[in-house]
């Protein structure tokens, strides 16, 4: 059998570092639409603040077939089927937030298809990400009919501003949203002490061997 040697631990333990963690990709398809809205029942419902591990302020939620019905639109598929997250109460900036950091991977974004009157449809969308006090990025996308994916921010963040520009700042909707956990510093120190002891142990093995 292969000796494992001093400098193969450290490339596995470099390997696992390195190793990307698993992404949480939130989608709206298992919250109620309860509110019926312009006489159609079981149209819509709010994004509850703590879902999907982050906290949303001024978010709801719909499902395509209310969407259709209401508006007279025939949308057959959605990046995520049957709902999608919205900006409810004409809200200017919305926010999704967490009291622990994390990387914004992107998002879908499309514009509202439908009742292009007031509010009607946002022009764009720009979200930023903020980390305490700190701006640390933007991505702005220009709202078309269709869907379209926003990318990331680089760099971690604990809250993201979603800033409409319409009518009255004007609908949007958005699906598929993907973030990822900081690694916390603990788990960081814990393998940096494993490090420092293998090297430890290596330095004791060689001097003993000089001694020797």
């Amino acid at each position: 059998m292969r000796k494992l040697t001093f400098g193969t631990l450290i490339a596995v333990v470099l390997s696992l570092l390195a190793l990307p963690a698993t992404a949480t990709q939130v989608n709206f398809d298992d919250l109620g639409t309860p509110n019926a809205w312009l006489g159609y029942n079981n149209a819509w419902g709010e994004v509850p603040s703590s879902y999907a591990g982050l906290n949303w302020i001024g978010w709801e939620v719909m499902n395509r077939t209310s969407y259709n019905a209401i508006y007279g639109l025939s949308e057959a598929t959605l990046p995520s089927d049957p709902n999608f997250a919205y900006s409810g109460h004409d809200t200017l900036t919305l926010t999704t937030s967490s009291g622990i950091p994390f990387y914004f991977l992107g998002t879908e974004l499309s514009r509202w298809g439908g009742n292009l009157g007031a509010p009607g449809a946002a022009n764009s969308v720009t979200i930023t990400g903020w980390l305490g006090t700190t701006n640390v990025g933007s991505v702005t996308m220009t709202s078309l009919a269709g869907w379209a994916s926003t990318g990331g921010i680089a760099g971690a963040v604990d809250r993201l501003e979603f800033s409409n520009a319409g009518v009255n700042g004007g609908y949007f909707r958005m699906d598929n949203l993907q973030y990822d956990a900081v690694p916390e510093p603990m788990t960081m120190a814990l393998l940096g002490t494993g490090l420092l002891g293998l090297g430890l142990v290596r330095w004791r093995k060689t001097a003993a061997t000089i001694s020797g």
